[in-house]
């Protein structure tokens, strides 16, 4: 009783995928719903960023005290990572307020976390493959 389809709805695009299933009958309501995104990981490019996302950015960014001498690629803007963040949280948003307006917040569960973080420069270093709270700490959401 109460099985979700083993066979679910896949889309995929670009930069992200969501699974969506519902349950056996048209009785049940319940469902289950997987978003996941690419972004913000890199190559952090102005043309892989929506547009509206980098103008809010900041032009100058906090860097954590251990970034010392930082070289950046030619190729790669750091304020394209934190505008790709501020897109994933103004999509979320956007998923919540849905949630809230069909009447189904109350009886759903949200989970919001990440696989890594990024080291963004500090320990001289990018990415996660280092086991430094920058790239090791995430964030969970439960609501």
């Amino acid at each position: 009783r109460g099985r979700l389809r083993p066979k679910s709805t896949t889309v995929a695009g670009p930069v992200g995928c969501a699974t969506f299933s519902r349950g056996d009958t048209p009785a049940e309501n319940h469902f289950f719903l997987r978003v996941w995104r690419h972004p913000p990981h890199r190559p952090w490019r102005p043309e892989q960023t929506p547009a509206d996302n980098l103008e809010r950015t900041p032009k100058s960014l906090y860097w954590r005290p251990n970034v010392k001498g930082r070289r950046d690629a030619p190729t790669v803007d750091p304020r394209c990572y934190y505008a790709m963040l501020g897109n994933v949280d103004d999509n979320f948003g956007r998923l919540m307020n849905y949630l809230d307006d069909s009447d189904l917040a109350d009886n759903t569960i949200v989970i919001l976390t990440s696989d890594h973080g990024e080291m963004m420069a500090s320990h001289n270093s990018y990415n996660k493959m280092l086991q430094y709270t920058e790239a090791i700490e995430i964030q969970m959401l439960l609501r």
